[in-house]
């Protein structure tokens, strides 16, 4: 069965020029932010980076946080949780 999940992805757009050039077989990727809102709250950033080096080799990495992972036990109560707490 699916899973259910809310997350806004937002895409960059790519720069209109290159002021370095790549290496011939390469291109450059646009970047994107990932925001999970549900069921696994957390953000995602996937970005262009340089392979260090002489040369202009691009490569993507991730950036990732999740709050079950950060926080464990303290992380982000359900909504109902949320609202009966603040009743009390």
């Amino acid at each position: 069965m699916a899973d259910e999940v809310s997350e806004v992805i937002v895409q960059f757009k790519r720069p209109p020029s290159v002021v370095f050039g790549l290496e011939s077989d390469q291109s450059l990727n646009p970047n994107v932010l990932s925001m999970c809102l549900q069921p696994d709250e957390g953000a995602h950033l996937r970005f262009e980076v340089k392979v260090p080096g002489q040369g202009m080799a691009m490569r993507s990495e991730d950036m990732e946080f999740h709050y079950d992972d950060a926080f464990g036990e303290q992380a982000i109560a359900d909504a109902y949780e949320r609202l009966l707490q603040d009743a009390l």
